[in-house]
């Protein structure tokens, strides 16, 4: 079946056909991942496979909503009935809702500060498709990290949404990491709400997977919020990647700050969509946003479309990007240091994932990351590690 996700929050000009993205996925056969936690989930409530029917009512109780607002800047905004949104939209439920995915709910007591991160690692079988539904709620207070690992035999398909809430003053850093073997498929979904004075913290790493879809929709809605996002990707030769993040701001003088670093190698497809929303009484907010892209090939396709809203005028937005390749003179220099083109492509590409691989709460996911990376620069003639 076809799905349309990444749907931008406006409707623009159709010729590049950046408005959505067309998804397929059958949503038959499906296995369930290999999930293991890390035992230590200090004060934190796990509840696990929960139908979809109560799935859906736990993550519609907070009352969170896609509220409809007034024309801006000439444009029609465009909306999918969402009970609690996220950055691929409607039809991701839907494709959870057709596959009958059943969900897990993670739940930070008041004051809740665990000592060490909560880690779900995703294993797919080879040549399976799987999915999984993941709601955490932060209560009053609560500081605590999560980490999220998707990885594969071999080829293989995964897809899972994850939904973050956060009361007052609540805190909580996700990161989630996907090493799917090549020729893999992997879509991640993410909707997140912010009430007073809370912080959103998200990291995210692309690494493997052929076909990548990566969806992120955070609601400001409590006054002085705070939200950070980045997201580091490797497109690898022949893949594609589809990616929108929404940052929507309700709440007074909250803060927003999306950034993006990728890479991507001979024949990479990429397209980019990042809103920031400034939504009707966002007064005093502050919303910023920067990519940042390294062209390793000739024949690469790289589509970007930054979008600011705006209902109100007592508010900062900010949008930049640099799309680029190695200069010849940038090449020299290295070369000239006994540098080569792969190395110094190798470097480029680490540099540039750097700040996100080096804070991932996992030794060991850490370290496979940085042997990937290798990896894939590695040339015929390497040492063995």
């Amino acid at each position: 079946m076809t799905y349309q996700v990444n749907h931008l929050p406006v409707l623009t000009w159709n010729a590049l056909k950046l408005n959505a993205a067309a998804m397929d996925f059958t949503p038959e056969g499906i296995a369930a991942p290999a999930l293991t936690i890390n035992h230590f989930y200090g004060d934190a409530e796990m509840e696990r496979d929960l139908p979809v029917s109560a799935f859906d009512a736990r993550i519609a109780a907070p009352g969170t909503s896609n509220e409809e607002e007034a024309v801006v800047a000439g444009k029609f905004p465009i909306y999918a009935a969402q009970s609690f949104p996220t950055g691929m939209g409607a039809d991701a439920d839907r494709l959870m809702r057709d596959a009958e995915v059943p969900g897990a709910v993670l739940t930070f007591p008041e004051n809740c500060a665990p000592k060490k991160h909560i880690t779900f690692r995703y294993t797919v079988p080879a040549g399976k498709s799987s999915l999984a539904r993941l709601l955490i709620v932060a209560k009053k207070g609560t500081d605590a990290s999560v980490l999220l690992y998707a990885a594969s035999e071999d080829a293989a398909a995964f897809g899972m949404q994850t939904y973050v809430y956060l009361e007052e003053g609540a805190r909580l850093t996700l990161t989630a990491v996907q090493r799917m073997e090549g020729g893999s498929f992997f879509f991640h979904d993410v909707g997140g709400w912010g009430m007073e004075r809370s912080s959103f913290t998200f990291r995210g790493l692309d690494l493997g997977a052929k076909t990548v879809y990566e969806g992120l929709n955070h609601t400001q809605a409590g006054d002085e919020s705070v939200f950070s996002a980045d997201l580091g990707y490797l497109g690898l030769p022949g893949s594609h990647t589809d990616i929108n993040y929404n940052d929507v701001f309700r709440g007074r003088r909250a803060d927003g700050r999306m950034y993006f670093k990728g890479a991507l190698m001979e024949g990479a497809e990429k397209t980019f969509r990042g809103t920031i929303d400034f939504r009707k009484a966002s007064v005093g907010c502050t919303g910023d946003e920067q990519e940042d892209v390294i062209l390793l090939g000739d024949d690469v396709v790289n589509k970007t479309i930054p979008l600011i809203l705006g209902e109100e005028e007592d508010v900062e937005g900010r949008h930049a990007s640099t799309i680029g390749s190695l200069s010849d003179d940038m090449l020299f220099y290295m070369q000239t240091r006994g540098i080569d083109r792969v190395r110094a492509e190798e470097l480029m590409v680490r540099a540039s994932l750097a700040g996100i691989a080096d804070k991932i709460p996992s030794d060991d996911i850490r370290c496979g990351v940085n042997t990937y990376i290798a990896d894939v620069f590695k040339v015929e003639g390497d040492e063995e590690a």
